[in-house]
């Protein structure tokens, strides 16, 4: 791989919204949108990740009990598709292989989290629970180095909690 200093323009826009909408409800929303260009020759920069939105919605449910700040959240992301800048870009060659691909396709994913409190005597401890990629899509990230001959990670459960010590 070679590099080369040369004169290039990045031209993008990052939009970020988070509004309560009611008491119990919280909307929110991302765009991201970025294209770079050497401006000697006309070509696309290389690694330049895809535009894409992501929307979500929390929902508080309250209280049970000694479980507090109950609230479940859900979330999409969509991605573009991206083509490799040209031949020069690191893992274009997979483009020319009967597996794999540097180029990727448009894909959107899903998210859904659970969070609680539960409170014990004097300490709050965080619960929650956050499936990623909930419907377990196949897709190549474009960043990813490793499209070239595997799919993004799959379906994700995570399960969280946090204990404080220390005064509270």
């Amino acid at each position: 791989m070679q590099n080369e200093q040369t004169d290039a323009r990045i031209d993008g826009i990052e939009f970020s919204l988070e509004s309560q909408i009611s008491d119990t409800i919280t909307i929110r929303s991302t765009a991201e949108y970025i294209k770079g260009e050497e401006t000697k020759n006309n070509k696309d920069l290389a690694y330049i990740p895809p535009s894409h939105i992501s929307l979500g919605v929390t929902q508080s449910l309250g209280s049970f009990g000694k479980l507090t700040k109950n609230e479940i959240s859900t979330d999409i992301h969509m991605y573009e598709g991206q083509k490799v800048a040209g031949s020069f870009e690191p893992f274009s060659q997979y483009n020319n292989t009967p597996f794999g691909s540097a180029d990727t396709s448009g894909y959107t994913l899903f998210d859904l989290g659970y969070h609680s409190t539960l409170h014990l005597e004097s300490r709050d401890i965080d619960l929650s629970v956050k499936v990623t990629n909930l419907f377990d899509r196949g897709y190549r990230d474009y960043l990813d180095t490793y499209k070239g001959y595997a799919l993004a990670m799959g379906r994700d459960i995570s399960f969280n909690f946090s204990i404080p010590f220390g005064d509270q």
